[in-house]
Protein backbone atom coordinates (compact mmCIF):
# COMPACT_ATOMS: atom_id res chain seq x y z
CA UNK A 1 0.00 0.00 0.00
CA UNK A 2 0.99 3.20 -1.12
CA UNK A 3 1.67 5.59 2.65
CA UNK A 4 3.05 8.56 0.89
CA UNK A 5 1.15 11.84 1.97
CA UNK A 6 1.88 15.36 0.35
CA UNK A 7 2.15 17.16 3.77
CA UNK A 8 2.90 21.35 4.65
CA UNK A 9 5.52 21.91 7.18
CA UNK A 10 4.51 25.67 7.81
CA UNK A 11 6.68 27.03 10.74
CA UNK A 12 8.01 30.33 11.81
CA UNK A 13 11.04 29.29 12.34
CA UNK A 14 12.81 28.85 9.33
CA UNK A 15 15.30 25.94 10.28
CA UNK A 16 12.22 24.06 12.24
CA UNK A 17 10.32 24.23 9.15
CA UNK A 18 13.04 22.80 7.19
CA UNK A 19 14.25 20.14 9.48
CA UNK A 20 10.80 18.32 9.61
CA UNK A 21 10.12 18.75 6.07
CA UNK A 22 13.34 16.54 5.34
CA UNK A 23 12.38 13.82 7.60
CA UNK A 24 9.72 13.98 6.10
CA UNK A 25 10.93 13.19 2.59
CA UNK A 26 13.58 10.85 4.06
CA UNK A 27 10.71 8.78 5.01
CA UNK A 28 8.88 8.89 1.37
CA UNK A 29 6.78 11.67 1.65
CA UNK A 30 6.12 14.98 -0.03
CA UNK A 31 6.58 17.60 2.11
CA UNK A 32 7.22 21.62 1.32
CA UNK A 33 7.89 23.68 4.33
CA UNK A 34 6.67 27.05 4.15
CA UNK A 35 8.22 30.42 6.63
CA UNK A 36 5.56 31.91 7.93
CA UNK A 37 1.98 32.23 8.03
CA UNK A 38 1.69 34.33 4.29
CA UNK A 39 4.21 31.67 3.04
CA UNK A 40 1.81 28.91 3.98
CA UNK A 41 -1.22 30.68 2.31
CA UNK A 42 0.72 31.02 -1.06
CA UNK A 43 1.27 27.06 -0.99
CA UNK A 44 -1.86 26.31 0.19
CA UNK A 45 -3.69 27.95 -2.44
CA UNK A 46 -1.67 26.70 -5.02
CA UNK A 47 -1.20 22.64 -3.80
CA UNK A 48 -3.60 20.14 -2.21
CA UNK A 49 -2.53 18.56 0.67
CA UNK A 50 -3.50 15.96 3.49
CA UNK A 51 -2.12 17.10 5.96
CA UNK A 52 -0.28 19.88 7.48
CA UNK A 53 1.59 21.09 10.45
CA UNK A 54 1.36 24.35 11.29
CA UNK A 55 3.23 26.30 13.83
CA UNK A 56 3.01 29.73 11.93
CA UNK A 57 1.38 33.28 12.86
CA UNK A 58 -0.43 35.55 10.78
CA UNK A 59 -0.17 39.56 11.01
CA UNK A 60 -2.49 40.29 13.98
CA UNK A 61 -3.73 36.68 14.73
CA UNK A 62 -2.82 34.81 17.94
CA UNK A 63 -1.88 30.72 17.23
CA UNK A 64 -4.92 29.86 17.56
CA UNK A 65 -6.53 32.39 14.81
CA UNK A 66 -4.16 31.77 12.42
CA UNK A 67 -4.36 28.36 12.61
CA UNK A 68 -8.14 28.57 11.83
CA UNK A 69 -7.33 30.63 8.73
CA UNK A 70 -4.80 28.62 7.53
CA UNK A 71 -6.44 25.29 8.01
CA UNK A 72 -10.00 26.49 6.29
CA UNK A 73 -7.93 26.87 2.77
CA UNK A 74 -8.62 23.21 2.39
CA UNK A 75 -11.48 21.14 4.43
CA UNK A 76 -10.10 18.24 3.08
CA UNK A 77 -6.69 18.50 4.95
CA UNK A 78 -5.95 16.56 8.23
CA UNK A 79 -4.67 19.71 10.35
CA UNK A 80 -2.46 20.05 13.52
CA UNK A 81 -1.50 23.05 15.31
CA UNK A 82 2.46 22.88 16.44
CA UNK A 83 3.19 24.45 19.74
CA UNK A 84 4.33 24.94 22.96
CA UNK A 85 1.43 24.86 25.29
CA UNK A 86 -0.51 21.77 25.86
CA UNK A 87 -4.07 22.07 25.04
CA UNK A 88 -5.46 23.09 28.18
CA UNK A 89 -2.86 25.84 28.28
CA UNK A 90 -4.06 26.67 24.73
CA UNK A 91 -7.23 26.79 25.66
CA UNK A 92 -6.71 28.94 28.37
CA UNK A 93 -5.49 31.58 26.55
CA UNK A 94 -8.09 31.50 24.17
CA UNK A 95 -10.81 31.80 27.21
CA UNK A 96 -9.12 34.70 28.57
CA UNK A 97 -10.87 35.65 31.96
CA UNK A 98 -13.51 33.05 31.56
CA UNK A 99 -10.67 30.28 32.35
CA UNK A 100 -10.81 26.91 31.80
CA UNK A 101 -11.97 23.86 33.73
CA UNK A 102 -11.45 20.20 33.67
CA UNK A 103 -14.41 17.86 34.39
CA UNK A 104 -14.87 14.12 35.17
CA UNK A 105 -18.17 12.97 33.36
CA UNK A 106 -20.79 11.97 34.51
CA UNK A 107 -21.56 15.14 36.19
CA UNK A 108 -24.76 15.93 38.62
CA UNK A 109 -26.87 18.82 38.28
CA UNK A 110 -25.00 20.52 41.39
CA UNK A 111 -21.95 20.70 39.51
CA UNK A 112 -22.94 21.19 36.07
CA UNK A 113 -24.64 24.58 37.34
CA UNK A 114 -21.68 25.68 39.84
CA UNK A 115 -19.31 25.09 36.37
CA UNK A 116 -21.07 27.41 34.26
CA UNK A 117 -21.72 29.88 37.11
CA UNK A 118 -17.64 29.62 36.89
CA UNK A 119 -17.28 30.26 33.43
CA UNK A 120 -19.03 33.09 33.30
CA UNK A 121 -19.65 35.19 30.05
CA UNK A 122 -16.83 33.30 28.10
CA UNK A 123 -15.30 30.73 29.85
CA UNK A 124 -14.96 27.27 28.58
CA UNK A 125 -15.44 23.13 30.11
CA UNK A 126 -14.30 20.61 28.78
CA UNK A 127 -15.88 17.43 29.89
CA UNK A 128 -14.15 13.84 29.90
CA UNK A 129 -16.99 11.42 29.63
CA UNK A 130 -16.99 7.43 30.77
CA UNK A 131 -19.32 7.07 27.98
CA UNK A 132 -21.36 7.92 24.92
CA UNK A 133 -24.50 10.69 24.92
CA UNK A 134 -22.85 13.15 27.69
CA UNK A 135 -24.06 16.26 25.82
CA UNK A 136 -27.48 15.30 25.60
CA UNK A 137 -27.57 14.47 28.80
CA UNK A 138 -26.07 17.72 30.03
CA UNK A 139 -28.21 19.83 27.61
CA UNK A 140 -31.31 18.10 29.32
CA UNK A 141 -29.74 18.52 33.47
CA UNK A 142 -28.79 22.56 32.22
CA UNK A 143 -32.55 22.59 30.63
CA UNK A 144 -34.29 21.53 33.90
CA UNK A 145 -32.49 24.90 35.10
CA UNK A 146 -34.35 27.30 32.92
CA UNK A 147 -30.86 27.53 30.91
CA UNK A 148 -31.89 28.09 27.17
CA UNK A 149 -29.02 25.41 25.76
CA UNK A 150 -27.80 24.55 22.08
CA UNK A 151 -26.25 21.38 21.61
CA UNK A 152 -23.98 21.31 18.53
CA UNK A 153 -22.89 18.01 17.00
CA UNK A 154 -21.49 19.83 13.70
CA UNK A 155 -19.55 23.06 13.77
CA UNK A 156 -21.74 25.00 11.91
CA UNK A 157 -24.78 23.79 14.27
CA UNK A 158 -23.16 26.17 16.91
CA UNK A 159 -23.06 29.33 14.46
CA UNK A 160 -27.05 28.65 13.15
CA UNK A 161 -28.34 28.13 16.53
CA UNK A 162 -26.43 31.09 18.51
CA UNK A 163 -27.65 33.24 14.87
CA UNK A 164 -31.47 31.82 15.34
CA UNK A 165 -32.25 31.89 18.63
CA UNK A 166 -31.15 33.03 22.36
CA UNK A 167 -28.56 30.60 24.08
CA UNK A 168 -27.28 31.02 27.36
CA UNK A 169 -24.80 27.64 27.06
CA UNK A 170 -23.29 26.36 23.87
CA UNK A 171 -22.59 22.48 24.23
CA UNK A 172 -19.82 21.22 21.41
CA UNK A 173 -19.95 17.47 21.45
CA UNK A 174 -18.83 17.10 17.77
CA UNK A 175 -16.83 13.58 18.10
CA UNK A 176 -13.94 14.97 16.81
CA UNK A 177 -10.82 16.77 17.99
CA UNK A 178 -10.05 19.46 21.09
CA UNK A 179 -8.60 21.80 18.30
CA UNK A 180 -11.76 21.44 16.33
CA UNK A 181 -14.31 22.97 18.92
CA UNK A 182 -11.90 25.46 19.70
CA UNK A 183 -11.72 26.50 16.95
CA UNK A 184 -15.55 26.72 16.26
CA UNK A 185 -15.11 28.40 20.08
CA UNK A 186 -12.55 30.84 18.78
CA UNK A 187 -15.11 32.14 15.74
CA UNK A 188 -17.73 32.70 17.39
CA UNK A 189 -15.49 34.68 20.06
CA UNK A 190 -14.18 36.50 17.50
CA UNK A 191 -17.35 37.82 16.23
CA UNK A 192 -18.89 38.87 19.93
CA UNK A 193 -20.57 35.50 20.32
CA UNK A 194 -18.86 33.71 22.92
CA UNK A 195 -20.82 31.73 25.42
CA UNK A 196 -20.67 29.26 28.64
CA UNK A 197 -19.45 26.51 26.41
CA UNK A 198 -18.97 22.69 27.17
CA UNK A 199 -16.48 21.05 25.05
CA UNK A 200 -17.39 17.37 25.34
CA UNK A 201 -13.88 15.30 24.34
CA UNK A 202 -13.25 11.66 23.85
CA UNK A 203 -12.24 10.98 27.58
CA UNK A 204 -9.26 12.51 29.54
CA UNK A 205 -7.01 9.83 28.78
CA UNK A 206 -6.93 10.96 24.99
CA UNK A 207 -6.18 14.81 26.15
CA UNK A 208 -1.83 13.56 25.84
CA UNK A 209 -2.90 12.42 22.40
CA UNK A 210 -2.72 14.66 19.22
CA UNK A 211 -4.97 12.37 16.99
CA UNK A 212 -7.29 13.23 19.49
CA UNK A 213 -6.51 17.15 20.29
CA UNK A 214 -5.31 18.20 17.10
CA UNK A 215 -2.25 19.82 18.96
CA UNK A 216 1.26 18.81 19.27
CA UNK A 217 3.15 20.08 21.69
CA UNK A 218 7.09 21.34 21.08
CA UNK A 219 9.65 20.01 21.73
CA UNK A 220 8.21 16.59 19.98
CA UNK A 221 9.98 13.34 19.33
CA UNK A 222 10.68 13.30 15.63
CA UNK A 223 10.75 9.50 15.69
CA UNK A 224 7.54 9.18 16.95
CA UNK A 225 5.83 11.67 14.96
CA UNK A 226 7.19 9.89 11.98
CA UNK A 227 5.42 6.61 13.26
CA UNK A 228 2.22 7.95 14.00
CA UNK A 229 1.99 10.05 10.43
CA UNK A 230 -0.67 7.58 8.63
CA UNK A 231 -2.99 7.55 12.05
CA UNK A 232 -2.35 11.37 12.06
CA UNK A 233 -3.58 11.42 8.34
CA UNK A 234 -6.27 9.30 8.85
Amino acid sequence: MDRRHRILVADDDADAACALAELLRIDGHAADAAIGGQEALCKLETNDYRLAFFDATLPGRSDLESFVELRAHQANMRSYLMTGYSILQLLQQTAESGGVQLLRGPIGRTQALTAVKQAGAGGLILIAPDGPGEGERLRDLLAESEYAVALATEPADAQAQIEERRVHVLILDLGSRVIDAASVYAGLQAQGRARPTIIVTRGEAFLGDAAATGVITKPYDPGLLLEQIDRLAA
